[in-house]
């Protein structure tokens, strides 16, 4: 107990000799301000272990791993009952903490998402399916996915020389230089370069900004039906769309530089390295997962935006006008005076700033704060002691044991589906075959053939030696069942 505590003059030895006043100054930017005299005072950290209300909070601020550096720094500094702490005097206090952090994130968290992932599994059956039916459900999504892109590619009106250009590999190995050209000079660029180097980048730029252009322009006019449905397509359109904004805001400023935020924005050209890196089968797979996944978190994400928002207008009606203090700032930057500001404090909270500060700042009490006095008008400025602190601590809990892990589980749910996928029974080379078959009996691509057609379509598939023939002998009976059903269904 109490080896936490420290005085707040550094200079005193030990609780013993930490009475009395000091100088001290009124700013640290400003050396000259006069000095003024401030008690000497033995005074616990906001986090410590002295009683069982404090050492509950202190462990809970370690197991969501929200700013326990201060714990961590204070644990590192003991030097004994009554004694002045020294910074690094005990290193070896440092072991616990960073045992319990490591066994925490790397077991405690990963076994909730672990149990989240098999929920979802177990939703959708996966969980509980052989090695063949899986194999056979991933053929069954390959399968419908390639009817999918027949249909489409068959209804498909677009302009010709369009859709020579698009599919085109020398052009595409064209427009993956460009990007290597384009990405080459952002790497070049630094701060201070001179008026001529600004002007052969922004050049370089907008030379390769039209290549991407041309590139956009084919490809809508070879796949109009499809363009727009395809996600990496419409990143590409959105990256191009503010290359241009960047490009004429940097032209028309007095420095060449532009707006600062179109500067900020320009990072995302980066990003078009991701298209050269997807020509790798397994980069591919999991930019393919990653795209897959993020529409079906949208609606986790939605949720915890929901949420967030709801604690926000929560926060702003409960502790608008707190005193400023260790995480709220005394410029009223960051604070809860308005729902914006509350709301991204809470995400704030969420993606891990410190539990300690913002909860010692809600909490204040008096005489630290100025009690509210209706017949002066005064609305006073103190917070909502531990209550605000169980807030704090429930929000922490929702987000990170439950909404974080849910959109995590999400995103390797889907991993695994995309992983499934590839258990697919037949290879490309048999769908391929099946394709070239299946034209010579549909010529127009309908995707539609007559029930009498399925023997031809089993001799041609004899014929290429593929996989997916069925022996007319054997497997007569069952053509003979599929057409009986055919005709049933169509009568």
């Amino acid at each position: 107990g109490g080896l936490f505590a420290s005085c707040s003059d550094e200079l005193a030895a030990g609780k013993g000799a930490c009475w009395g006043t000091k100088l001290e100054r009124a700013t640290f930017q400003h050396p000259g301000d006069t000095p003024y005299l401030a008690p000497r005072a033995w005074l616990n950290p906001p986090a410590h272990f002295d009683d069982v209300g404090q050492a509950a909070f202190s462990s809970v601020t370690l197991f969501l791993n929200l700013g326990w550096q201060p714990l961590l720094n204070s644990a590192m500094a003991v030097t004994g009952p009554g004694m002045q702490p020294v910074r690094d005097s005990r290193p070896e206090f440092a072991f616990p903490f960073v045992v319990f952090q490591l066994g925490n994130l790397v077991f405690v968290w990963q076994l909730v998402v672990a149990v989240i992932v098999k929920c979802l599994r177990q939703g959708d059956g996966t969980v509980v399916q052989t090695e063949s039916q899986k194999g056979w459900n991933a053929t069954v999504r390959v399968a419908h996915s390639c009817y999918l892109t027949k249909r489409r590619d068959a209804h498909q009106e677009g302009w010709g020389p369009a859709k020579a250009v698009a599919s085109s590999s020398l052009f595409t190995s064209f427009v993956n230089l460009v990007i290597l050209v384009n990405i080459g000079t952002m790497w070049a660029e630094h701060y201070g370069q001179s008026a001529e180097q600004d002007a052969i980048a922004q050049w370089i730029n907008a030379a390769c900004l039209a290549v991407y252009y041309v590139e956009m322009l084919a490809l809508i006019l070879a796949e109009h039906h499809h363009y727009f449905m395809d996600a990496s397509k419409v990143f590409d359109c959105l990256v191009n769309v503010v290359s241009t904004v960047d490009f004429f805001s940097s032209a028309g400023s007095t420095n060449g530089q532009g707006d600062v935020g179109m500067q900020a924005l320009r990072v995302m050209r980066i990003l078009r390295i991701v298209r050269i890196a997807s020509r790798n089968p397994n980069v591919a797979m999991l930019v393919a997962s990653t795209f897959k996944s993020l529409r079906r978190a949208f609606g986790c994400y939605a949720i915890w935006g929901g949420v967030t928002a709801c604690f926000g207008i929560l926060a702003n009606q409960t502790f608008a006008g707190v005193k400023q203090g260790r995480a709220i700032d005394p410029l009223r930057w960051s604070t809860f005076d308005d729902v914006g500001s509350s709301t991204m404090w809470w995400f704030r909270v969420a993606v891990g700033t410190s539990l300690i500060d913002i909860t010692t700042d809600l909490a204040v009490q008096p005489p630290y704060c100025t009690v509210p006095s209706p017949a002066s008008g005064m609305r006073g400025d103190c917070g909502m002691g531990y209550l605000s602190s169980a807030l704090v601590i429930a929000y922490a809990f929702l987000c990170r044991f439950l909404l974080i892990p849910l959109i995590t589980g999400t995103l390797v749910n889907t991993f695994f589906d995309t992983i499934d996928d590839m258990r697919c029974l037949v290879s490309d080379a048999e769908l391929a075959k099946y394709e070239e078959c299946w034209r010579q009996l549909d010529p127009s691509e309908t995707c539609f053939v007559a029930s009498w057609k399925l023997k031809p379509l089993l001799e041609r598939l004899r014929t290429l030696r593929s996989d997916l023939w069925i022996d007319p002998e054997k497997g007569g009976a069952w053509v003979a069942a599929l057409e009986a059903s055919v005709r049933a269904k169509m009568e």
